[in-house]
């Protein structure tokens, strides 16, 4: 939804394109939006973003808040249906899409996780 939005944006902003012969408008493309916006994907870059916070948070002090947040497991029963998607879970899915078993470990070593949070921006997969 966030690239679709990025894209509707996009094209309002450089406008359609119009046919010297037919004088009739045409959308522009999303491969025409990308060579003349040449950004990076916007939702690649949450992702990595967001892999490199957990690995911030992974690395603080056991007894800091949002680390026991991290670590939770919440007590009592679930509601009736599909559980809601975690925080943790979409970073584990990312993980598993660009073939890091193990991500909790690598989350420690600072440099490693720096590499692995700058291939998450090229990375086709996300």
């Amino acid at each position: 939804m966030l690239g679709r939005f990025e894209r509707k944006i996009l094209r309002r902003i450089f406008g359609p394109l119009r046919d010297p012969e037919t004088l009739q408008y045409k959308i522009r493309t999303n491969a025409e939006l990308e060579r003349l916006y040449n950004a990076p994907d916007i939702v690649r870059e949450v992702k990595a973003q967001r892999l490199r916070w957990a690995g911030h948070v992974k690395r603080q002090a056991d007894d800091r808040i949002i680390r026991l947040v991290w670590e939770q497991v919440p007590a009592g029963k679930r509601p009736q249906g599909r559980p809601r998607k975690r925080w943790k879970d979409g970073i584990t899915e990312d993980l598993g899409k660009m073939g890091i078993t193990n991500g909790e470990k690598l989350m420690l070593d600072r440099d490693k996780w720096k590499l692995v949070v700058k291939s998450a921006k090229t990375h086709t997969g996300l």
